[in-house]
């Protein structure tokens, strides 16, 4: 899948929204699957990476990285939290997720704030269990032996069933710039 950019500078006001966590290797099926559920259930997405540019997924693919994981909240960064977290799956990306303390310091900040966080498969299981081992009991999704599309379905359930979907009035401004 090649994904272009999809602007210079985006607003948007949003109840809810969703990073997609990549890193070079990634599956990409399983992205591609997850991010067009999530914008089918009223969930918009945008793909976090852990450098500028570019993300290359394991069968060549292409996607962008519209925020970068140093710009969010908890690290010194300028973005909030996101209401929800999912890790794309794949045993490179998943080594390149493993090495990286950003991306654990981001999942424990999302499970102190009580935000769900899912892994895609396939997962990579030296990454969920030294996730698991650091999560302290803390609960999050990985995707199994399910489809990718029952897996989203019941990620969404969970954001809902945490609180972080808002139906109030005032809707949070969302700014995204490419870097």
């Amino acid at each position: 899948m090649i994904r272009p950019p999809r602007f210079s500078y985006w607003e948007v006001y949003l109840d809810g929204y969703c990073y997609i966590l990549c890193a070079d290797g990634y599956a990409e099926e399983a992205v591609q699957v997850a991010e067009m559920a999530l914008a089918g259930k009223g969930l918009p997405t945008a793909f976090l990476g852990l450098k500028a540019g570019w993300i290359r997924g394991g069968a060549g693919g292409l996607v962008s990285a519209e925020v970068l994981i140093s710009q969010v909240k908890g690290e010194g960064g300028t973005r909030p939290l996101p209401d929800a977290l999912l890790l794309a799956g794949g045993t490179v990306c998943g080594q390149y997720m493993l090495a990286d303390p950003r991306v654990h310091i981001l999942v424990q900040n999302m499970l102190a704030a009580a935000r769900p966080v899912g892994l895609l498969g396939p997962v990579c299981y030296q990454l969920f269990d030294l996730l698991a081992k650091r999560a302290g009991g803390s609960p999050f999704l990985r995707q199994e032996s399910q489809t990718t599309a029952s897996f989203v379905d019941t990620f969404v359930r969970c954001f809902h069933e945490t609180g972080q979907a808002r139906q109030s009035p005032s809707r949070r401004r969302l700014a995204l710039h490419e870097e």
